[in-house]
C-alpha cells in the first residue's frame, strides 16, 4: 500500500523568530513499529495523553500527562519525541473524545520491515523530517547577513587536528570513528545552548542562534548555503527540532508568578517563566 502524506505545519517559528521548514514525512493512516513488523512491536518508551484520561491496559510503563491543547496534532506529539533523546519515532491518535501520542524507541536492525502498516486513524512519522536536514550546506555561516553564528563546542572525531581559528570549548570523541547526522543531531539535541549543527568530515559543530536584536536588525539570510569551494566530503546541517510546539500553562500560574516577580510597573523586570506541565 502507498503511504499517505499529509503537510504538517507549513512553518513553524522558534523562539528566537528563525522559521523552520515545513514537515512532509507524517504518514496518514499509518502505524509505525507495529504488529507487523518481523522483529514483532516496536518498544514504547512512554504515552503521552490528555490530563484526566485513563491508562490503557496494554501499556503499564510511563505515562506523561499534559492538556488537551498540547496534544492538538501530529506536530505536537512529533516535538515531544524530539524531547526525549531515546525516541526515534512517534504515532498519533486523533481525540477520540481525548487525543494520544505514543513515543516509540525504534528497532536495532533495518531489517526489520515493513516500518509503517495501515492503521485507520493514526498518524506517524520519525524524530525529525529528512527535510530539516540539508545536504550539502552550512548554517549560519560567514555567508549569512547576520554574520557567523557562536559555535557553544565543537566535537571532533579521534585523531584529527583541531581548527587554528577555534579558541572555544572542543572535545575529542575517541568512540567516534565516522560521523553521521543521527549522532551529530543528538549533541545538538543534548545541549541546551544548540540551535543548529553542521556535520563536517571530521567535525560536528554545535551552534547558538541569531539573537533577538540581529534578527530585529536584519533579516540574517540566507539561513543555509553550500560552500563557495567543492569539498570532496559529505557534510549536512539542521536545526535541533523540526518543529516547535508550545505547552500550556494555567493563567492562573501566570498570575502568580507576576505577583510574586513584582512585574506590575516594571515590564522589563526580567523573572523565571512558568513551569510548563
Amino acid at each position: 500500500m502507498a503511504m499517505k502524506y499529509i503537510q504538517a505545519f507549513a512553518l513553524l517559528s522558534t523562539a528566537s523568530g528563525a522559521a523552520h521548514m515545513a514537515t512532509d514525512c507524517h504518514m496518514a493512516d499509518m502505524d509505525v513499529g507495529g504488529g507487523a513488523n518481523s522483529c514483532g512491536y516496536m518498544d514504547t518508551i512512554m504515552m503521552v495523553v490528555a490530563e484526566g484520561q485513563a491508562k490503557f491496559s496494554w501499556f503499564e510503563g510511563y505515562y506523561k500527562f499534559v492538556p488537551a491543547e498540547d496534544l492538538a496534532g501530529p506536530a505536537h506529539c512529533q516535538a515531544l519525541c524530539e524531547e526525549i533523546p531515546d525516541c526515534m519515532y512517534w504515532a498519533y491518535s486523533p481525540p477520540d473524545p481525548e487525543a494520544d501520542c505514543t513515543l516509540k524507541r525504534g528497532y536495532d536492525s533495518d531489517t526489520c520491515t515493513p516500518l509503517y502498516e495501515a492503521s485507520t486513524g493514526l498518524t506517524s512519522g520519525p524524530k525529525m523530517c529528512p527535510a530539516c536536514m540539508k545536504e550539502e550546506m552550512d548554517v549560519g555561516g560567514g555567508f549569512n547577513a547576520c554574520g557567523y553564528m557562536d559555535n557553544v563546542v565543537v566535537y571532533a572525531k579521534h585523531n584529527v587536528s583541531k581548527q587554528s581559528w577555534y579558541k572555544g570549548n572542543y572535545v575529542v570523541l575517541h568512540d567516534v570513528m565516522t560521523w553521521t547526522v543521527d549522532r551529530c543531531h543528538d549533541l545538538c539535541a543534548a545541549n541546551p545552548m544548540c540551535s543548529y549543527f553542521h556535520m563536517s568530515e571530521e567535525h560536528c559543530y554545535l551552534k547558538a542562534d541569531y539573537t533577538h536584536a540581529q534578527y530585529d536588525a536584519q533579516d540574517c539570510v540566507p539561513l543555509y548555503q553550500a560552500f563557495d569551494v567543492e569539498r570532496d566530503f559529505k557534510y549536512t546541517s539542521g536545526p535541533k527540532t523540526c518543529v516547535e510546539s508550545s505547552h500550556s500553562v494555567p493563567c492562573g500560574e501566570v498570575k502568580e508568578m507576576y505577583k510574586e516577580g513584582q512585574c506590575c510597573g516594571n515590564p522589563q523586570k526580567m523573572i523565571p517563566m512558568p513551569h510548563a506541565h
